[in-house]
Formats: C-alpha cells, structure tokens, sequence
C-alpha cells in the first residue's frame, strides 16, 4: 500500500523513479555476479572481445533483467520491486493481471533501447572500444527511442508507455481500482 507521500506524486515520476530503481537494483546483484562467473570460468575480462563481452551481457544481464521484469509483471502484484516500492502496478484491461506471454511480449518491447545500446556498443563494433559511424547511428537510435518512449509515458500522464501499447496494458497506482 503506498504511503501518503508516494500517492500524491504522478504516477510518470513513480513510475520513472520505479524503472530506475529497479535497473540499480538489477546492476547491484547482476554486476557482482557476472564478474564471480568471470573469475570461476577463469575469463581474463583484459583479455576480452567485443563480441565476448556481448555474449556476457546478453547471459550475464539481458536475459536475467528480461525475466524479472517479465515474471514481475504477471505476478499476482504485478509490480517489481521499484514499482511496488513506488506505489505502483501493471495490468491488463479491467484489471486483470498478464499472462506470460503478454509481460514477455511488453518486456520485449521495453527492452528494444536496451538491447540495441547492447548491439551497437559490443556486437556490431570494428573491435572493443571502437566505434564507426554505424555504432554511433545506432547509440542515436536507441537513445531517441527511449526518449519516444518517455514521451508517450508523458502523454498519458504515465499510465502508457510504448511497450505497454503494444502489450495493451497500463500502470496505475497499487491501490487503484479501474
């Protein structure tokens, strides 16, 4: 249940502050994790390829972040950590929570920025640490897209981004009954 504070902030705010949290928190277990999966599998990270550290991030980052935030989606709260934190939940119409499929398929979505960072950063590079015209176009591309999708969160006052269109979907706050 949300407390006072939190149910008087837009739910945009909360549901930014949400996405943030839930990525630091993402960052905080995965991070460790990864370079302990390094370290056991003795991978020399100096020693590392762009197309290696790809492969890292996809196991080590992607796929993990996809599925907590798709499992938190169609959970019985349907909210993840940051969003439960802020008061908040996604659901279906008339309330209903997501199946599988559709939080996979509103995740998949969401994360079309992130991965597209992922792949212009590390797969689709001459060699690690740089960059031709191509990498640069796509960083600009999924930087715009996640600034196209802050902007229709905005338009509908946070209730819909991008991914929850596709997903038919929206965020309330926790306690909302619609």
């Amino acid at each position: 249940m949300p407390d006072a504070i939190t149910a008087t902030r837009p739910v945009l705010l909360r549901r930014v502050g949400a996405y943030l949290l839930d990525i630091a928190v993402l960052f905080a277990v995965l991070a460790p994790l990864g370079y302990g999966v390094q370290i056991a599998l003795g991978i020399d990270p100096a020693a590392a390829t762009a197309r290696s550290v790809y492969i890292t991030l996809i196991l080590n980052f992607s796929i993990p972040a996809w599925l907590y935030f798709a499992l938190s989606d169609r959970s019985s709260r349907g909210a993840t950590v940051g969003k439960r934190l802020f008061g908040l939940r996604t659901q279906a119409k008339a309330g209903r929570h997501l199946g599988f499929s559709r939080a996979l398929g509103r995740t998949a979505v969401k994360m079309v920025p992130w991965e597209m960072t992922h792949a212009s950063s590390f797969l689709f590079v001459p060699a690690l640490g740089e960059f031709a015209v191509g990498n640069m176009v796509g960083l600009g591309l999924a930087y715009a897209l996640s600034f196209v999708y802050l902007f229709v969160a905005w338009r509908t006052r946070g209730r819909q981004s991008v991914h929850d269109l596709a997903a038919k979907t929206h965020v309330v706050p926790a306690d909302a009954v619609v």
